[in-house]
Parts: structure tokens; sequence; C-alpha cells
């Protein structure tokens, strides 16, 4: 059997900053202005502020640094030198994560989710080790659109979930599933990440998206943020795919329909929530995901499932291989994700249209 590793503490140096003032301290001005952020951005941020905050805090990258955004802490001289390069060897990469998580540092390790597969086999190690480790798959899901399937990171939400259904050596889930949908949501994330000791898994898309929090939102591992509450139809999604979600409610309430919207962030999730919510709406549940089955709609399915009471649990997901497309909105229509065609599938199950 793998060794046990036991977590050891490290020093914290201050409370680390909000993320608008992380922002204005990094010289990131602007995006406060713009009002939007790719998720992948955001890391990099909290990423950069955890160094600063926590002498134990170190990163990991894969040769993929100037894309996941670590290139932020690498960059900076003060923390610098708890930055690691492995470039493309990502099973080395875990290896020499698990070495620091065995030191009592907190390693993050990043690259694009779909490059972190190479290394599952190290991953499970570490998880059976009760390792302290952070990992964070970049360019996630289908909006990365023109690099096609080959960088697309589908699997993913479905094997990283598997492990957080077992307890770890502290009694937590074996790993946390983490899908922020904008920048404050990540970089909140990241910073529960740092906190918890344990197995996370994080997965952050390239696109700007708007944001649709703000600093007074509060961001937990196990929890879910209700965006809009309804009667008639609880959609439920993550990451990228809640801004498709939150365009189809435009659409939804001009047929009538009276829907409801949950950003379930974190696998596993606190269920009772979610499941009064989906009561409330009849029963009535669609989930919405930008990557292979066993994911989001199976945690949804089993929830309700094993409450007991009656519910309608519909998916919306990637349902083939996809293609290369020019854009977002190519891509999404491409897999059955985009908005309009989100509110159609909302209108069908409602009886609404026949096809």
């Amino acid at each position: 059997y793998p060794p046990t590793i036991e977590a050891r503490p490290a020093p914290v140096v201050r409370d680390c900053l909000s993320f608008p003032e992380a922002l204005r301290h990094y010289g990131f001005d602007s995006v406060l202005e713009s009002g939007q952020l790719a998720t992948r951005r955001a890391y990099g941020v909290a990423l950069r502020e955890l160094g600063h905050a926590n002498n134990g805090v170190c990163a990991l990258d894969a040769d993929t640094c100037n894309s996941t955004f670590a290139q932020w802490f690498r960059d900076d001289a003060e923390i610098s030198d708890r930055f690691f390069e492995c470039k493309i060897a990502e099973q080395n990469m875990v290896s020499v994560g698990l070495g620091l998580a065995a030191a009592g540092k907190i390693p993050f390790c990043s690259t694009f989710a779909k490059f972190l597969t190479r290394a599952y086999d190290q991953v499970e190690m570490a998880m059976n080790s009760g390792a302290n480790m952070k990992f964070v798959g970049s360019h996630s899901g289908i909006s990365l659109a023109a690099d096609g399937p080959s960088q697309m990171s589908l699997p993913d939400v479905a094997w990283f979930r598997s492990l957080g259904s077992v307890a770890d050596h502290n009694g937590a889930p074996g790993c946390y599933v983490l899908q922020p949908a904008d920048g404050y949501a990540a970089y909140a994330l990241t910073l529960q990440m740092a906190e918890h000791e344990g197995m996370c898994y994080m997965r952050t898309h390239r696109p700007d998206v708007e944001f649709l929090y703000d600093e007074n939102t509060e961001f937990r591992l196990g929890g879910m943020e209700v965006l809009t509450e309804g009667r008639d139809l609880l959609i439920v999604s993550a990451g990228y795919m809640v801004h498709e979600c939150n365009k189809a409610l435009d659409d939804l309430d001009k047929l009538g329909i009276d829907a409801s919207l949950i950003d379930l962030y974190s696998l596993p999730f606190e269920e009772e929530g979610l499941l009064d919510l989906a009561n409330e709406n009849g029963g009535m549940v669609l989930v919405v995901e930008d990557n292979y089955g066993g994911g989001l709609f199976s945690a949804v399915a089993e929830a309700c499932v094993q409450s007991g009471d009656a519910f309608t649990v519909e998916q919306l997901a990637v349902k083939r291989i996809p293609k290369s497309a020019r854009g977002e909105r190519e891509i999404l229509e491409q897999c059955g994700l985009h908005h309009e065609q989100i509110t159609r599938h909302a209108a069908r199950i409602l009886g609404l249209v026949t096809a």
C-alpha cells in the first residue's frame, strides 16, 4: 500500500486580498472596468496572491504556464523560487507535486485539462496517499472551439468526480471537482482550495466571460449558487455553460416559462438545497454541461433518485465527438448546447413544443 502522507500546515504570511483588491494591486484595473475575465486568468491572479500570502504555496506547470496563467506566479520575483516548470511531462509534474505535499507544501499543478489525463494514475495514487494537492485543468470543455477535440477535455468531470465519491483519510470527499463560472468564482475557489486539506480539481476555460458575481458572494467547497428562482423548471449547470443557460432564461421568459437556475460549481455538493428547489419547480430538472456523461447530470440524477421523491431529470451534454469550429457559437450549436437549443429543449420538457 502507498504510504499515508500527513500534510503539515505551511506558514501564512497574511490574509489574501479580495478579488477586486488583487486586480488593482497587480495592475489589472482595466478588468474591473470591462466587467469580464476568463476563469483561467482569474486563477492566475489568485495563484499569485496565494504565493504572497502563504509561503507554503508552490506552483507547478507542464509547459503551458502562458495559457494556464501560472506564469504570473513564475514571473513574480518575490515568489518565483517556488515555481517549478515540469515541461511536457505531466506524470512527472504530479509526482513532484506529491513530494512537495509530503514535505508540507501546498502544490498547485496546472496544465491543459486534456493533458492532465496522461497523469491519472499518479493522481489516483496521490489521493490514496492522502496528499494535499490541487490540480487545475485549463481550456476545459468545448469552448476553445477551433483547437478541436484533441485539445478538449471532455471525460475529466466524470473521472475526477469518481474520486470524490469516496472518503479520504480525513473523512472528506477524496477530491472536490470545481467549475467556476466567472472570475469572482475562480478567484474565491482557488483560495478555498488552498485552505482545504485534501485533493481538489478545478476546471477553467479560455474565453473571457462576464462577471456574474461580486466580492460579497460566498463560495465554498460543496456549495452552489442560486442565480434565479422560478416555479416551472430547474436548470442546473456549471462553468462556462452557466452563461448560456443564463441567456436561455430570457428566451424562456418570453415563452411564459418561469425557470430557476443553479450554478452547481462544486461536486460533490450539499443536496438538500437543490432537491428543495427541484420540488418547488414541480420536480422538472434540466442539467446542462459541456462535457461527456458521468459528470453533473449523473450527480444530480443520483441525488434525485436517492431522495425517494418523483423527479423528471433530463440532460444536455456533449453526445458526439465534436469537431473544430470557428468560434464558441458554432461549437455550441454543433453540440446542441447553444442557448436557443437549451430554450427549445426546456420547452419540450414542459410540453410546449413537440419537436
